[in-house]
């Protein structure tokens, strides 16, 4: 197959223009003729010619980019024909760098994007140059067009090399950020001096160093975050991290306090850096002074004046970096990321003594007399309450505004970001989560301006007190007795728990099927008949009744059961005696139930009978729950 040489450049061109046109027909023909061409020698070289000619029409030029990124995503490593040759990819390495000067944006983000697919498969074998090169036109640059255009591609190479695997590829991209992050961080410093000496000229216009900084910006957290080992793993901090922390800080400060749209979105920038860093070296953050500051930093942010859930992703990242901080697991003593050696003990204790002195400063940090009930307050007040076009919303269409809500992360809502930080908040200072959560009820009291409404024959919330069971962060709400409980009804068969006036019912129509279910069993056992125990049937419609099943409470009692599929009915041995005895109810009348009261230690006590097979089992006390007490 004949190659092509730079007198079919025209026609390429040609080709090129009629892929574009507006007619069916043409555009087909293109098309094919475009796939044919493709696969002879030299096209490549002939999109890297249209590519940089100046006077070539736009069109035209994005045409022979997306074919060029093609080609090289399909057959620069590849063997099969219609490869490129290794002659031909040297000529593309050495003229694509030669491209970055493009004045169309676009254009020069997919020349990026090129080089970096390039890089991916050719560094450090068969371009060990590159990083060389680029530093080399980033330190020649006359211009900040061409600054920006390097900055650019640098950041597509790292981001591509960055996601690699291999152990041999993170090797090479820890000697590249060694070779890079010195220069990076010592321009990205200077940059930084500049931008902000711009945007606080309050007439000034827009920043055009802006584009760079960023580009900077976005090249330092690839090479702190991918080219030197995580010291959750290693429990070593790396120098160049701790050293290039507190410039990072001292920039969010000095953006944050100016209104500037390039300060904002500098700000979240800077924001998603940290959380990156704090997530692959937490310790870092710790003997370069910049873990304190900077939640000190979110909560000023967080609870300043002015803020809501309008904010946005300003509100969210600062709210994320709180809660990865508290729910940090190399704060919290877990070795789970360590990677253990032969010395796994002492890398044990090291990380002990390590989170030991980080829980320390974090517990006098969340300490302080204001600073955890300010933030958790301006949570509850402002970020977690619906919005008035939230609740239209709901009005509108309920269905969707659910669906909406539960398609959504909580990592990517405000409101999800503020229910699990207070959350988090919740369990700092106390013991297992029960000092945190009963600070938090009383606070969440305090700063309610109207009672809240009391249902007939609830107690309110003045008269109810938390009584939490040990290693559980959360309360097992469950009401008490109720002030006036029915009379069971009188059958001959055993007592039947009858839910008393004010108590909640079953969970909607399905909870009173299955609680009129349960009576219907009552009666039959009421007239001798006997109660089916095989099967799902009896005691899950007890359980969706809120009942306790009726088949081992009845067999306990003495009478009699009917096996499935079967007719006969078959006695039942008589339950052990020694239960708890008959408890009076109110009116001085007494709930009691035949041979021992089985029943009445099952329903007036809370513990139900422990489920057993056709024979009869034991009663055993059921597992003791937290409740509210009165």
């Amino acid at each position: 197959m004949a190659s092509l040489t730079p007198a079919d450049i025209p026609a390429l061109h040609h080709v090129l223009m009629a892929a574009i046109t507006q007619d069916p027909t043409t555009q087909k023909a293109a098309e094919a003729e475009l796939l044919s061409v493709s696969a002879r020698p030299g096209f490549c070289s002939c999109l890297v010619e249209i590519l940089s000619t100046p006077g070539t029409d736009s069109s035209c030029r994005w045409m022979a980019v997306l074919q060029l990124k093609n080609i090289v995503l399909r057959h620069w490593r590849s063997i099969l024909p219609g490869a490129l040759s290794a002659d031909e990819k040297a000529h593309l390495r050495s003229r694509m760098l030669g491209l970055l000067a493009l004045e169309d944006p676009k254009l020069a983000v997919q020349v990026a994007v090129v080089i970096s697919k390039i890089a991916r498969v050719d560094y450090p074998k068969a371009w060990p140059d590159l990083f060389q090169t680029l530093l080399a036109l980033l330190s020649e640059a006359t211009s900040r067009h061409t600054e920006q255009r390097t900055l650019l591609v640098l950041h597509h190479v790292l981001k591509e090399l960055a996601s690699k695997r291999l152990q041999s590829d993170q090797r090479a991209f820890e000697a590249v950020a060694a070779l890079l992050i010195g220069p990076l961080a010592s321009r990205w410093s200077a940059d930084t001096a500049a931008l902000l000496a711009l945007l606080s000229n309050p007439g000034g216009g827009p920043a055009p160093i802006y584009g760079s900084w960023l580009l900077g910006l976005k090249c330092l957290r690839r090479l702190l975050a991918y080219g030197f080992p995580s010291d959750a793993r290693t429990l070593t901090c790396s120098s160049e991290v701790v050293a290039a922390l507190p410039a990072l800080l001292s920039a969010l400060r000095a953006l944050g306090l100016l209104q500037r749209d390039e300060a904002q979105e500098g700000t979240l920038k800077l924001l998603k850096a940290l959380l990156h860093l704090q997530e692959l070296h937490p310790w870092s953050f710790w003997p370069s002074c910049v873990l304190l500051p900077l939640l000190e930093w979110c909560v000023d942010w967080l609870a300043g004046p002015g803020r809501g859930a309008a904010a946005g992703a300003a509100a969210r990242l600062p709210m994320l970096l709180l809660h990865q901080t508290l729910r940090c697991p190399s704060y919290r003593g877990a070795s789970a990321a360590l990677t253990l050696n032969l010395s796994a003990r002492r890398q044990v204790e090291q990380q002990s003594s390590m989170a030991a002195e980080v829980r320390a400063g974090l517990e006098e940090f969340w300490g302080a007399e204001d600073r955890r009930p300010r933030l958790l307050r301006s949570l509850v007040l402002r970020y977690i309450p619906l919005t008035s076009e939230d609740l239209e919303e709901w009005a509108v269409g309920p269905e969707a505004f659910h669906h909406a809500l539960m398609n959504v992360a909580w990592e990517e809502s405000v409101r999800g970001c503020a229910e699990n930080l207070a959350l988090a908040l919740f369990e700092v200072g106390g013991v297992e989560g029960r000092s945190g959560i009963g600070w938090a009820v009383m606070m969440c009291r305090g700063w309610s301006s109207a009672p809240s409404p009391a249902r007939p024959g609830w107690p309110g919330l003045g008269a109810l007190k938390l009584v939490m069971p040990p290693r559980t962060p959360r309360a097992l709400w469950m009401r008490g007795r109720a002030p006036h409980p029915a009379p069971p009804l009188p059958l001959r068969g055993p007592p039947v728990p009858i839910m008393p006036a004010g108590a909640p019912q079953g969970a909607g129509p399905r909870g009173r099927r299955a609680a009129a279910r349960g009576l219907r069993l009552a009666q039959r056992a009421g007239k001798g008949g006997g109660i089916p125990t095989g099967g799902r049937g009896c005691r899950g419609a007890a359980r969706r009744a809120r009942l306790p099943c009726l088949a081992p409470l009845h067999a306990a009692a003495g009478g009699t059961r009917r096996e499935p599929g079967r007719g006969a009915a078959v006695a039942k041995p008589p339950a052990p005696r020694g239960l708890a005895p008959a408890r009076p109810l109110a009116g001085g009348a007494e709930e009691r139930g035949p041979h021992g009261s089985a029943h009445h230690h099952a329903v007036c006590t809370g513990q139900g009978v422990r489920h057993g097979r056709a024979s009869g089992g034991a009663g055993h006390p059921a597992r003791p729950r937290g409740r509210l007490e009165l």
